[in-house]
C-alpha cells in the first residue's frame, strides 16, 4: 500500500533516538532522551495550486533527509509504523551530509 499526500503536505519517517547511557552505564529510557527533529521524506505531494492558476511544488524529494520543526505535522500510523505527516512550510532545511557537520563541530568544540 503507497500513501500520496495531497497538495503541499510531506509523508516522513522521523529518526529515531540513540540509545543514550550515562557515564556509569545506565541506559535512559526514550521519554527522557531528546528526539531528533531530522525526517525522511517517504513521499511528496503534487504542490499547492495558486489562485492565478500556478503551483507551488515542494523542493524535497524522497529520499531527502530534512529538518522539521519540533511539533510539527501530524503522527499517523502507517503499518507497524508511527510516520509524520508534515506541511510544506515546517521544513527548516534539507541536510545535506550530516557527517561533515559532526566533524566541524567537534572541531569546534575542542578550541
Amino acid at each position: 500500500m503507497k500513501l500520496i499526500p495531497m497538495h503541499d503536505n510531506i509523508f516522513v519517517e522521523k529518526d529515531k533516538a540513540v540509545e543514550r547511557r550515562t557515564p556509569g552505564g545506565l541506559v535512559l529510557p526514550e521519554d527522557v532522551q531528546q528526539i531528533p527533529d531530522t525526517a525522511t521524506v517517504i513521499a511528496v505531494g503534487s504542490g499547492r495550486e495558486l489562485e492565478n492558476g500556478g503551483k507551488i511544488v515542494p523542493k524535497v524529494s524522497p529520499g531527502d533527509k530534512i529538518l522539521v520543526s519540533r511539533f510539527s505535522g501530524t503522527e499517523v500510523n502507517w503499518g507497524m509504523e508511527k510516520r509524520l505527516i508534515v506541511a510544506w512550510t515546517d521544513i527548516l532545511g534539507v541536510v545535506e551530509d550530516s557527517e561533515t557537520e559532526d566533524v566541524k563541530i567537534s572541531k569546534t568544540e575542542k578550541k
